[in-house]
Parts: structure tokens; sequence; C-alpha cells
């Protein structure tokens, strides 16, 4: 579902930067561990997505909204290059499992801008 973070949202405590573009992707089912994930956004062509302005990156959310991992993109490149930064306990070999959402912040640009 595509949607903006919330005013005061910092990416540290939120998943995402108050006013970025975002994107929540619920996990429906997974039978694989946080160690072996790793996520990119792809442009139309199949190029990797910049994004513009704010902190981009990927955050992972338990049922309760609590960020459990997250992934800074560098010099806003919509790839990860290794490895998540865990809190809440979760570790590599933690299970990404349906209690799990995946919140995208994609900066300040509209991406849907970048299809057209």
């Amino acid at each position: 579902m595509a949607g903006n973070c919330k005013t005061g949202g910092t990416f540290a405590d939120s998943g995402c930067s108050a006013g970025d573009y975002t994107y929540n992707l619920t996990v429906e089912t997974s039978d694989v561990t946080f160690g072996s994930v790793v996520f990119w956004v792809e442009n139309p062509n199949g190029s990797v997505f910049v994004a513009t302005g704010g902190t981009p990156g990927f955050s992972v959310l338990n049922s309760t909204g609590v960020i459990v991992a997250q992934y800074a993109s560098v010099g806003g490149v919509m790839s990860m290059g290794s490895g998540w930064t865990y809190t809440d306990g979760t570790h590599s070999s933690t299970p990404l499992t349906s209690l799990h959402t995946i919140l995208i912040d994609m900066g300040t640009a509209n991406p849907s801008a970048a299809s057209r």
C-alpha cells in the first residue's frame, strides 16, 4: 500500500522520515530468516531505483508496529548491500513471518513519477 510517513516520524523510530513516500507490504507467508533476505526496488526498465531526499531504506515492523530490523539506503540507492541493523532481540536467524510488515521509505520525490 502506498502512502506517506506520518508527521514527526523518523527513519530510526518509525521506519520512515516525515513526509517521505512509503510502501507498506504485508508478509503473507515465509520460510526464510532475516539473514537470507535482501531487498531492492527497480524502475520499470529494470534499473535500481535511486531515491532523493529524506532517509530512504527498508524497515521490518512486528505485529505491534515496532521496528525489528532496518537497512538505510546508501546514497539513496534502493538496494541492500549487506545485513540488517537489528533491534528488539531480532537477529539473522530470526524467521521472517506473517506477523511482520515491510515498510519501504522511498524518499521525498513521488516514486510514481518514475514510472511515467
